[in-house]
């Protein structure tokens, strides 16, 4: 386990997770696994890949990975995270081959002395790529005790027509999932349309990477699962840098994807 430390106050002796030691066990794992800052993970997906943006508080998580790591049984695993997210411990958003915890009020948990700045060899998580099982992402030492601020701006003149979700829904490859009614809500809920620009600057330049273009575009995530997500929160560079690093597909590549060629 990597350095770094957490704050657990005394008034948890109150609480109903103190009361049991195993659910308790689970609990503090699942603080000490969250991530310290926002990070970009890459997580197995069957024989693909896809890179997940994972926000302060949050983990990725895998029930064998887990279970192996608290010495337990998957089983008992999931029904104690099941327990803590009824409980209002934790939130799982399920995918189809991995989920995201993330720890309600994480900043409880968030060792800051003096309530300023960040403590000397504070954790800060560390990006890795999962085989096979999602592994969970981990902490490492925050030397230089300096975050990146990668918050989305706040763009309240970038769409004065009030028709961004329509060029949003337009601009996305493939509408498979929820239907349109469903997503606007979300799009409502989370004010996109005053983030228009920055959404759409990261919707294309997401098409170009990797995961949305092989394989005629079989892994590009549902349009539900990148909204719930919040993967339009992040710096467009970030994935500039991330497309700029792949291997460029030559024109024997293309045709031999779209089956002209053995």
């Amino acid at each position: 386990m990597n350095n770094g430390c957490i704050q657990i106050h005394r008034k948890i002796m109150d609480s109903q997770v103190w009361k049991n030691p195993e659910l308790f066990k689970v609990f503090c794992w699942c603080i000490l696994r969250a991530n310290y800052t926002d990070r970009w993970v890459t997580v197995a997906t069957g024989r693909g890949e896809t890179t997940v943006h994972i926000k302060r508080g949050q983990f990725i998580f895998g029930r064998l990975k887990a279970a192996e790591e608290l010495n337990m049984k998957p089983s008992s695993v999931r029904n104690r995270m099941a327990k803590l997210k009824k409980m209002q411990n934790v939130d799982i958003q399920p995918d189809t081959h991995f989920s995201i915890v993330t720890i309600c009020n994480y900043e409880l948990y968030q060792w800051e002395p003096g309530g300023t700045g960040q403590a000397d060899g504070q954790a800060k998580d560390n990006q890795r790529t999962t085989k096979g099982q999602p592994k969970d992402t981990d902490n490492k030492v925050n030397k230089d005790n300096k975050v990146k601020n990668t918050s989305t701006p706040l763009l309240t003149d970038a769409n004065k027509n009030g028709d961004g979700f329509d060029k949003f829904w337009k601009a996305w490859p493939g509408k498979k999932g929820k239907g349109k009614a469903q997503l606007l809500d979300k799009w409502k809920k989370d004010k996109l349309e005053a983030r228009f620009d920055h959404v759409m600057q990261i919707l294309e330049a997401e098409k170009k990477t990797e995961q949305w273009t092989k394989e005629g575009g079989r892994f590009i995530p549902l349009m539900s699962t990148w909204l719930n997500q919040q993967r339009w929160d992040c710096d467009v560079n970030d994935i500039a840098t991330t497309v700029a690093a792949q291997p460029q597909e030559t024109a024997v590549d293309r045709a031999r994807r779209r089956g002209e060629i053995p």
